[in-house]
């Protein structure tokens, strides 16, 4: 009808098909979307909207790999526009693996970034008033609850790696395995610690790095080493490529990380050096080993670095001869 009006008066006729499509990309878009919410949100008397992103590197396809983890947030941190948009704000919770794509390909200079890493200590006192307030002031340490009086807090601490989650989790673990071997006992005993431990060790390690990662780094048997190590005594493939290649997967999905370099007789070069740096990664690898031994033997706190305080599950007599063991988090001598 407005064309044959438009062509009554001689005037020069317009495509309607391509105006239409044109409207229907603004209607689309998501970002012009965003305006109008934000319209509606106002109308409603509120004056942003966050956009919260959690769990990103914990579904099927995205699990134990950074790279796709990163895949998932990208075209959300590459936007300056979008994350610019008036009336919004972006929190993203990130596993710290993706790092080193975020800082290749997106602006981390105009993106702010905070780490968030519970010291063992804050998870020792988030467990004492979990357990505090839970048992309304009757309880107040895990500790307490052991038939030993081990230091429980402590090691839950230190197998939580940084995570309140899995100390939650893990308590529940033992828990469950105390209810399993005798449910009337009002203690925990050290059987039950020690396997709720094991029980969680192979199954968190499992989700976190996938069920062949944690084949291959039991079948390493330590916590510390060389490629040069694994190719002549753990795979014995023919090229060192390969072992090459496995270390590069531990490293990308974060349960290895290197420690410096050590010179060995054998080599004309120093090597790089390599740490499980997983604390229940390090247990699932040495299961047979009891608990306060495996404890024992490795449990090495930074002591150089007040800002460290690091825990470090390192057992000395792998380090080679002549070189020093490194804090894994700050590469100071822990000796």
């Amino acid at each position: 009808m407005i064309n044959i009006f438009l062509k009554r008066y001689g005037l020069e006729t317009i495509d309607l098909p391509d105006l239409r499509q044109e409207q229907k990309k603004l209607e689309t878009s998501y970002k012009h979307q965003l305006e109008v919410l934000f319209e509606v949100v106002k109308a409603a008397g509120k004056v942003s909207v966050y956009v919260l992103t959690d769990k990103t590197d914990e579904s099927e396809k995205t699990g134990g790999n950074p790279e796709k983890a990163y895949m998932l947030l990208r075209s959300i941190l590459q936007d300056l526009e979008l994350l610019g948009m008036k009336g919004y704000g972006f929190k993203i919770f990130a596993w710290d693996q993706i790092y080193n794509q975020f800082r290749e390909q997106a602006r981390p200079d105009r993106l702010p970034q905070y780490s968030l890493s519970w010291p063992r200590k804050r998870i020792e006192e988030l467990i004492a008033a979990r357990v505090n307030a839970f048992s309304e002031g009757k309880v107040r340490t895990f500790s307490s609850l052991m038939d030993n009086g081990q230091k429980a807090d402590s090691v839950i601490g230190l197998f939580a790696n940084h995570s309140p989650r899995n100390a939650i989790r893990l308590c529940e673990k033992i828990l469950a395995v105390q209810a399993d071997l005798d449910n009337t006992s009002a203690k925990i005993t050290s059987r039950a610690f020690e396997r709720g431990i094991a029980l969680f060790a192979d199954q968190i390690t499992t989700e976190l790095y996938s069920e062949e990662i944690c084949q291959d780094l039991k079948r390493a048997g330590r916590g510390l080493f060389t490629i040069n190590y694994l190719a002549s005594s753990v795979f014995k493939t023919a090229h060192e490529n390969t072992s090459r290649n496995k270390v590069t997967a531990w490293l990308n999905c974060g349960v290895v990380k290197q420690v410096g370099t050590v010179s060995v007789p054998e080599s004309r070069r120093p090597l790089n050096f390599y740490y499980v740096s997983d604390p229940l990664m390090q247990r699932a690898i040495h299961e047979a080993e009891p608990l306060q031994e495996f404890l024992k033997a490795r449990w090495l706190e930074c002591p150089e670095c007040p800002d460290c305080s690091a825990d470090n599950l390192i057992d000395i007599a792998l380090v080679p001869n002549d070189n020093d063991p490194l804090c894994a988090f700050c590469s100071r001598p822990l000796l």
